[in-house]
């Protein structure tokens, strides 16, 4: 019986050495083969990037335009052409190309041809720094522009007022005074932006004076603008009223803090002739001198009152 069993035991083993042995083989076998399928599948994709890559634009060589400070045309209807066009935006043929401060250098990667150039006038809305959009009164310069050899493409952006532009009031203090009597006219003097004369409030120490305009008729689905030119060493307030059923109701819309050199401010009152729905409506602007012991000066120039 030993002898059986131990031939048995032999036997056995030889079994287990020899399915030890296939195993082995069979894995080496899916190593290998799992190797193959990864190269293989590596190839391809390399291969198929190569035949999708494309050359960039114009050999990657980006043109330039070189925009410069802009100007704007302007006609007696529509009254001064000075401005504060801080931005403009860009979009040359599909691309959009993104808002830029003047004066800028655009870089535009793109194949040489003639493309349409679009520039719009950027502004910061009631004067905030964060609140930047195109002024809708002013139009959009539409160009078509040659990309050539040259690198770099000059562009002296010039806005015109669009011909839809209505105009409330252009109270440009030359020959006249569309507000009540606080607002006085001084003429003669440095302190007169252009022209002849500006508008000036003066309110006394720890006093507050305002002058109000006419009533105007406007839409109270209209786009409304305040344009200003300003100079003022106390806060001032620029504000829109209207008759709502038997009661005046007021918001006070911006207040703008001292400066000492004169600026330009677009102030949008659309909002407001949608809450205020009499369709007749008066500006206001008030001179706050919270000082005790001196009076206080706030200029006003080409006060207009813009709709579409």
């Amino acid at each position: 019986m030993r002898g059986t069993e131990f031939l048995h035991l032999e036997a056995t083993q030889t079994q287990l050495l020899a399915s030890i042995k296939t195993e082995s083989n069979l894995s080496t076998f899916g190593f290998m083969f799992r190797n193959v399928n990864f190269w293989f599948f590596a190839i391809v994709i390399c291969v198929s990037l190569w035949s999708c890559r494309k050359e960039l634009p114009n050999g990657g060589k980006p043109f330039y335009l070189e925009i410069s400070d802009p100007e704007v045309s302007s006609s007696t209807t529509t009254g001064s052409a000075l401005h504060n066009i801080s931005d403009v935006w860009v979009q040359a043929g599909p691309k959009n190309l993104g808002v830029y401060s003047t004066p800028a250098s655009i870089p535009v990667l793109t194949d040489t041809g003639t493309y349409t150039v679009v520039l719009q006038a950027g502004i910061k809305n009631n004067g905030t720094t964060t609140d930047r959009k195109p002024y809708p009164f002013y139009a959009s310069q539409v160009l078509q522009i040659a990309f050539t050899d040259s690198q770099k493409i000059s562009i002296k952006p010039r806005f015109e007022y669009v011909a839809s532009t209505r105009v409330a009031l252009n109270e440009g203090f030359e020959s006249g005074n569309a507000f009540t009597s606080a607002m006085t006219v001084v003429s003669g003097t440095p302190d007169v932006l252009e022209g002849t004369g500006s508008g000036l409030l003066q309110p006394g120490p720890s006093s507050t004076v305002e002058a109000v305009s006419a009533t105007y008729s406007i839409s109270t689905a209209s786009i409304v603008y305040v344009e200003m030119n300003y100079k003022n060493d106390v806060p001032m307030t620029v504000g829109i009223e209207s008759n709502e059923a038997g009661t005046t109701v007021r918001v006070d819309k911006v207040t703008l803090f001292p400066k000492l050199s004169w600026g330009k401010v677009y102030i949008e009152f659309t909002p407001q002739l949608r809450q205020l729905t009499s369709g007749s409506y008066r500006f206001y602007i008030k001179a706050i001198n919270t000082d005790s012991s001196s009076a206080a000066k706030v200029f006003v120039d080409n006060f207009k009152v813009l709709y579409l």
